[in-house]
């Protein structure tokens, strides 16, 4: 037969090893979910780091547009930019992923052409910007003022608000605030 006590200290023994496995693999748990936080607030922090500088400078250059117009300029400003978002892709929150297609259409509504600068070789090789227009361009230049109020709230968010942050995207936003709206879409 078998001693009680014995068997006692047995079972005693076996609760606490498999306690103290259980509670290696919390903690190890927890501590890898927190530096996967810290990890993630790092590169949303430096991918907003990244994007700030070049929408500024797209933001200058279209309140100068009308007596600073260098394609060259544009041209460089806009792969810089552009250049940011594809590095961001991976960390912006799903309602500003459409950042580079919004700014494109921006600048092309104000700027012609030299917004496809990426993608199109002739273009990147020089070019003509669209005749000044003064409501394109101030209208580009306060949707860029929007996408990078965006970007700085997404980049001070709290890491369980940062993902919901949004963007509208430019053509919604000309509906939204009546500046065209050619299908009749923003009408009740």
């Amino acid at each position: 037969m078998v001693d009680p006590t014995l068997l006692q200290s047995s079972l005693a023994f076996i609760a606490t090893v498999v306690a103290a496995f259980v509670g290696t693999l919390v903690s190890y748990r927890l501590e890898s979910r927190r530096k996967e936080r810290r990890s993630y607030a790092k590169r949303r922090f430096e991918a907003a780091g990244a994007l700030l500088p070049p929408l500024k400078d797209m933001r200058r250059l279209c309140r100068d547009a009308e007596h600073e117009r260098s394609f060259l300029e544009w041209a460089t400003s806009l792969e810089a930019a552009f250049d940011a978002i594809d590095d961001a892709r991976h960390v912006l929150p799903p309602k500003v992923r459409h950042l580079k297609r919004s700014l494109r259409a921006a600048i092309g509504e104000a700027m012609g052409e030299v917004s496809w600068v990426d993608m199109l070789p002739v273009v990147a090789d020089g070019g003509e910007l669209a005749p000044y227009d003064a409501v394109w361009s101030s209208g580009a230049a306060e949707y860029i003022d929007i996408a990078i109020g965006a970007v700085r709230r997404w980049r001070d968010a709290k890491e369980r608000d940062a993902d919901r942050v949004s963007l509208i995207d430019f053509d919604a936003w000309l509906r939204v605030t009546g500046r065209y709206d050619p299908a009749g879409l923003g009408k009740p």
